[in-house]
């Protein structure tokens, strides 16, 4: 009922927006950015170090965010891009999003960072396969969703995805486009 009349008074319909049921593996936003700066950085024997580190850490956290966050980094570690890659991703990220099919999503729910990773991995893995106009689909959907989620315009996961986004965009000759997002 409070979330119904919340809803209704910042003018929207209960059913707009989704939540995560976990919306935060780390308290600490800093922690989480380091493992994302590592990834940034090539930085993987590192990386592998601290995951060792991160899995002793979380060993008693039984989350979905944990699971996926894990499992994200296993990828990144292994640079699998294959179709394979792919459905495991797919499926990682269907644990908490069960209505996600092959790149379509919903923009009405609220992501976690984790999520949006996944996403932006999914979408660069699209296109690591040769299938561009997935990517740019998928990425298309991100930028929809940023576009309206007024608090995470500035996240490293935001600029990651608009990074991402642009880039395939220039490799496709969508150069217009693609100048529009790096403005963005």
């Amino acid at each position: 009922d409070n979330y119904r009349m919340l809803q209704e008074k910042m003018g929207g319909r209960p059913e707009q927006i989704i939540m995560s049921s976990d919306l935060g593996l780390f308290v600490d936003e800093d922690r989480y950015q380091e493992y994302e700066v590592l990834i940034t950085d090539h930085k993987y024997d590192e990386l592998q170090m601290k995951m060792q580190i991160l899995k002793e850490g979380l060993k008693k956290t039984e989350s979905i965010e944990k699971e996926q966050f894990l499992g994200r980094l296993e990828f990144i570690l292994n640079e699998d891009y294959s179709e394979e890659s792919l459905k495991k991703r797919e499926e990682l990220l269907k644990k908490s999003v069960p209505d996600y099919d092959r790149g379509d999503f919903s923009i009405t729910r609220l992501y976690n960072d984790t999520e949006l990773y996944l996403l932006n991995d999914i979408a660069v893995t699209y296109d690591k396969m040769g299938d561009s106009e997935k990517a740019i689909e998928v990425f298309r959907k991100l930028y929809t969703y940023i576009d309206q989620a007024e608090d995470n315009k500035d996240s490293l996961v935001v600029v990651k995805i608009l990074f991402n986004f642009a880039n395939v965009l220039g490799v496709n000759e969508r150069y217009e486009e693609s100048i529009e997002i790096c403005r963005k």
